[in-house]
């Protein structure tokens, strides 16, 4: 886990054009395709915890193997779920 240097308003605002809206479990949530070193991922607020219950799953058309997670002052920020 990392900690991020920005709030997630900061990064999901509705001005980036990287950010969609998605279903997930339930919830529509903001959802950004990233990569880092280990792969590819889908950013996704941590804002529920049903949310981290993706691993094995399907979500925006990607099959969601990892978890991990970035946090911000101290709390977990963002679901990082990787998918290759």
């Amino acid at each position: 886990m990392s900690e991020l240097s920005k709030s997630l308003l900061d990064i999901f605002t509705p001005d980036n054009p990287d950010v969609r809206i998605e279903c997930i479990n339930g919830y529509d949530i903001p959802v950004i395709e990233m990569t880092d070193s280990i792969g590819s991922y889908l950013a996704i607020p941590a804002l529920h915890k049903d949310l981290s219950n993706i691993c094995n799953s399907y979500v925006c058309g990607h099959y969601i193997e990892q978890i991990d997670y970035d946090s911000f002052n101290g709390k977990n920020a963002i679901i990082k779920a990787y998918y290759h």
